[in-house]
């Protein structure tokens, strides 16, 4: 299996209430950027055109989780508004109201 086929996998997977934070942060966020493609902006414009589009749909909150070895993921997310949450042993997860 692909890393790919396992977050397809994953994603059709999850079920509503599978995560104790869904309820106050409904939205699920994943991305992924290539290497040569990070530093660039390319995530924080990804990232402010999905929390627009899920504001203007009334969306209350987003939630992300990082690998706990991503550590550039973990320094990222806070400088976008997003704050730690608690989360599995294997992962750091973050939220943010919208």
């Amino acid at each position: 299996m692909t890393r790919q086929d396992g977050i397809l996998t994953y994603a059709y997977g999850r079920r509503a209430g599978a995560e104790p934070f869904g309820d106050s942060y409904p939205a699920h966020l994943h991305i992924d950027l290539l290497p040569e493609l990070q530093g660039q902006g390319f995530g924080r414009r990804l990232i402010d055109t999905l929390v627009a589009a899920l504001q203007a749909r009334g969306v209350t909150g987003l939630h992300l989780a990082a690998d706990v070895r991503n550590t550039g993921a973990i320094a990222f997310y806070p400088r976008l508004g997003f704050t730690r949450i608690p989360s599995h042993d294997d992962v750091v997860a973050f939220a943010r109201e919208l």
